[in-house]
């Protein structure tokens, strides 16, 4: 699909982009495209980090957040789009949850299996964020709700990589919050 914009006749054409003789229209070209996406992409990730960042210091419903939920999720978000870790199984979420724990400063399980993470820690109240919520087959950290009310979900292979994702509460075998040393 072409993008247009008319211009006045005789103005001078910004460098990089095609126009014809009479100088009344201004196409970009897909390389053009692409070279604006790219750099633009480094600023769009720099402001979710700071609206995330923003996010995570303003109290939810009033309610102070716990320490390890900062410390959690901020560990996390920074590993966002991040494959799986070398030493990890090829089903890694409950080892990246060891080693996120572990560089936060939490004992870390030692578990390649997410369901033990249902023995971990403490017991919690339910999808509140910095929580860790285990279910059979997935482990995360609780960064948050979705629109739908579901869970978001920071984790460890979604799709392969560190992402979020939403699930529902009643997936959940435990919620856990992390324990030190």
């Amino acid at each position: 699909m072409a993008h247009r914009v008319n211009i006045i006749a005789n103005q001078t054409v910004s460098k990089g982009f095609y126009t014809d003789t009479k100088a009344t229209s201004l196409k970009p070209t897909n390389c053009q495209i692409t070279k604006v996406w790219l750099e633009m992409r480094p600023m769009l990730n720099f402001m979710a980090r700071l609206l995330l960042a923003f996010s995570l210091s303003v109290p939810i419903n009033g309610v102070a957040l716990p320490a390890y939920a900062k410390d959690l999720v901020t560990t996390m978000k920074s590993d966002l789009g991040a494959r799986r870790p070398g030493g990890c199984p090829n089903k890694w979420c409950a080892c990246y949850m060891d080693l996120v724990l572990k560089e936060a400063g939490y004992t870390p399980l030692g578990s390649n299996r997410a369901r033990d993470f249902a023995a971990y820690g403490k017991k919690t109240k339910p999808m509140s964020v910095g929580s860790i919520m285990v279910m059979p087959h997935h482990v995360g950290v609780v960064a948050g709700k979705c629109p739908d009310g579901r869970v978001k979900l920071i984790s460890g292979n979604y799709s392969k990589k560190v992402g979020i994702g939403c699930y529902s509460p009643n997936k959940a075998i435990a919620w856990r919050s992390p324990s030190r040393g």
